[in-house]
């Protein structure tokens, strides 16, 4: 969808600290700075390209539920192609499953 959502089928919108509005959908991650999209997807570095929630930290930090990959972490603090597209795949920190306490 050129100039707009990654695509038409939106799970989740999320607001956060600075405004934009983010599009969690069937095809990747969509950014909204109130005039314009900016789209990330697996060839921009996403690890995964079903979206399911988004969630930002206090200190920046953005996790990303996929269908696919489990929670990923997005790290776009200090990066200055933060505000354009992702930096690449490294950003992407898989989430380590949780230790069974047995």
């Amino acid at each position: 969808m050129d100039g707009g959502l990654a695509h038409n089928r939106v799970k989740r919108i999320v607001q956060d600290s600075r405004g934009f509005l983010w599009f969690c959908t069937a095809d990747g991650l969509s950014r909204f700075d109130g005039a314009h999209f900016t789209n990330y997807r697996v060839e921009d570095g996403l690890p995964a390209p079903s979206i399911n929630d988004l969630l930002e930290t206090a200190d920046g930090v953005y996790w990303v539920a996929t269908n696919t990959v489990g929670v990923v972490r997005l790290d776009l603090v200090g990066d200055p192609r933060s505000r354009r597209r992702l930096v690449g795949r490294h950003r992407w920190r898989p989430v380590p499953p949780a230790r069974s306490r047995a």
